[in-house]
């Protein structure tokens, strides 16, 4: 967003606090948020009627939070990635929607989330950055199997794989 954008958009909501009052200006930001996502959604159904999402946050409660939502507005499957460490929560919510917090990793299985584990421990001892270096060896794979049904888009079945060979 260019400067003179951003301007207008502060002085727009300014504006409104001052007519409106605080409370009533966030409320009226949030309806707009809520309707543009929902819309989204809505204009993704038109081109395919089964939609996954990937939330890619570090905190467990953001996602859970992100999915409950978009679970409302009908996605059919949600997975969180970001930790690299597959969760044991993989659910199904009321609406049909498959849930899990973290895939997980595919990569290297002696490493440090897929990265070599003697740069790894140097960047934490140092505390400075160093360039990671990918590890080598045998590898891991996490992902999530959802079985959605043809007729309602909605997922019947979630499956976690993890293949360690």
């Amino acid at each position: 967003m260019n400067n003179q954008k951003l301007e207008n958009a502060i002085n727009t909501y300014k504006k409104h606090i001052a007519e409106n009052g605080e409370i009533e200006a966030i409320k009226e930001r949030k309806e707009r948020k809520e309707y543009y996502q929902s819309w989204t959604i809505e204009k993704i159904k038109k081109e395919t009627p089964v939609i996954i999402i990937d939330i890619h946050a570090e905190a467990t409660a953001e996602k859970i939070c992100m999915a409950k939502y978009y679970a409302k507005l009908g996605v059919s499957g949600i997975f969180g990635t970001h930790p690299h460490v597959q969760t044991a929560d993989e659910q199904i919510f009321p609406q049909g929607t498959a849930y899990i917090t973290d895939l997980g990793m595919t990569g290297p299985k002696n490493s440090v989330i897929g990265m070599d584990v003697q740069v790894s421990f140097k960047r934490f001892e140092t505390a400075l950055p160093e360039k990671y270096k990918i590890a080598e060896g045998e590898c891991i794979l996490n992902a999530v199997k959802f079985e959605i049904d043809d007729n309602t888009n909605k997922v019947t079945a979630i499956k976690k794989i993890f293949i360690n060979e």
